[in-house]
């Protein structure tokens, strides 16, 4: 079955039972397809029919019913999940909500959280989730408090696609400095330009640096700031500045240096 596409898969888990839980209750198979939450769209026999399975990948998409959607989740086994998806972007997620959807996913390697807003209520302790397996997240916007539920030093990619605030920039800076694995850095021009507005000292060492949406030319000082960081990264091998006009002649300088 390993070997089949997604297609074929599917045509196969409607031969006979013994073949729909084989597919179902393999991750080597389940890695094609995702569950998609969505209460608008899911309906009770497609719902008795997944909830069979082992799903690898979780998209949840609910703005206006997302309890109703976290109540579904709940009848899925996603002991095996490895990627997970959340958008919700017209309002605000409670934390504890957030924490008890992830806690279930022992298993995760990769969250994509597209949030406005997470809500910590009152004195609510955040509780860092135990999730041994954990390496990349996606952030739009940066939302600082959903970034307490992970452990920084786990933490090998980071992609970042939405302007944060100041007080967010302070603890994803606080999260970065921790985040001793870290290989693979994407963020876009004002996370970038927020970054180093001020000279920085991180512990990991980079080997991509991807730079979204940076069409436009960076200050002197960012720019001297950007070149310092560069000189003590000797790992990267993949450099993309995407469309950065006038790059200041130190950043000119370590880039042609590195090419020798």
């Amino acid at each position: 079955f390993s070997c089949l596409d997604k297609k074929s898969l599917l045509n196969c888990t409607l031969v006979c039972q013994k073949w729909n839980f084989i597919i179902g209750s393999s991750a080597q198979t389940m890695k094609n397809f995702t569950l998609n939450l969505d209460s608008t769209k899911i309906d009770l026999i497609d719902r008795d029919f997944r909830s069979q399975r082992k799903h690898i990948n979780v998209h949840i998409h609910l703005e206006k019913e997302f309890e109703k959607g976290f109540d579904m989740l709940k009848q899925f086994d996603v002991s095996q999940t490895r990627r997970i998806s959340i958008h919700r972007y017209q309002d605000s997620l409670g934390i504890e909500t957030l924490s008890r959807i992830i806690s279930r996913m022992r298993l995760l390697e990769d969250a994509s959280l597209i949030l406005n807003k997470v809500e910590v209520k009152g004195k609510t302790k955040v509780k860092m989730l135990n999730l041994p397996k954990f390496k990349r997240i996606r952030l739009y916007p940066v939302t600082s408090n959903a970034l307490k539920l992970f452990n920084p030093k786990q933490v090998e990619e980071m992609r970042i696609e939405e302007s944060p605030v100041d007080d967010d920039i302070k603890k994803l800076l606080s999260f970065m400095k921790n985040a001793e694995k870290l290989k693979i850095l994407r963020v876009n021009k004002s996370t970038f330009k927020a970054i180093f507005k001020q000279e920085r000292k991180f512990s990991f060492q980079l080997t991509a640096i991807d730079m979204l949406y940076l069409r436009s030319a960076l200050s002197a000082e960012v720019g001297e700031n950007f070149n310092k960081f560069l000189l003590t990264q000797p790992n990267i091998k993949v450099l993309n500045l995407n469309g950065l006009e006038n790059i200041p002649d130190a950043v000119h300088r370590t880039i042609l240096n590195r090419l020798k």
